[in-house]
């Protein structure tokens, strides 16, 4: 198996970070789109496209709902996903350690 389809198949640790970080980012402030959870990431100048994916990722996964077409005049909106409240994987108002690559 090729490095590149290792990758997709198991996300490295800043995907499965990003991943997890917007989970939580869902759970706290439910309804925001794929713009405004980059921007709340990563700033002003947010990754959105990094985030797109991983939105979609966590969606495909039953780690969140979204609502929306997806167009321009309805973008996506995420909210949490029943698997994750079934996992216990979120505590709403639990504050955790950001990831890494949001240290400064």
């Amino acid at each position: 198996m090729s490095p590149t389809a290792h990758r997709a198949a198991e996300p490295d640790g800043d995907d499965a970070a990003l991943a997890d970080h917007l989970e939580q980012l869902v759970w706290r402030r439910p309804g925001l789109t794929e713009l405004a959870l980059a921007k709340s990431i990563f700033g002003r100048m947010g990754y959105q496209q990094r985030v797109n994916s991983t939105c979609r990722r966590l969606f495909r996964e039953g780690r969140v709902e979204r609502h929306g077409t997806g167009g321009p005049g309805h973008p996506f909106t995420y909210y949490p996903g029943k698997s994750a409240f079934e996992a216990g994987r979120l505590i709403p108002g639990a504050v955790e350690k950001p990831p890494h690559f949001l240290v400064r």
